[in-house]
């Protein structure tokens, strides 16, 4: 196996560890980034939003996805913050396990 899927899958693994561990199963975006660099993955928003995206694929996580003005990349905007200079909104997202199959 290359080491580039061992890191790959890794990722995914942890990115499913840190849902599991929240209270809710639900953690934005932004957290789930820093969760990954505190296990040794340092990676670039689209990268993160690349394994969510595949992880929803294989419908082991639900993305919820809300949003104002054309930020299609973006999951979840949230009132009170501010990246996002269009909306004043981080733009982070949310995700849930999918615990039931669904």
């Amino acid at each position: 196996m290359p080491f580039s899927q061992f890191e790959q899958e890794d990722r995914r693994l942890v990115l499913l560890r840190l849902l599991a561990e929240d209270a809710d199963y639900k953690i934005n975006s932004s957290i789930l980034q820093r969760g990954l660099e505190l296990y040794g993955h340092s990676v670039s928003r689209d990268k993160l939003h690349s394994e969510i995206a595949w992880l929803t694929e294989q419908d082991l996580v639900t993305e919820q996805r809300t949003g104002c003005g054309p930020h299609p990349a973006r999951p979840r905007c949230r009132p009170g913050q501010s990246d996002c200079a269009r909306c004043k909104t981080s733009g982070a997202g949310s995700l849930k396990e999918n615990r039931y199959g669904r």
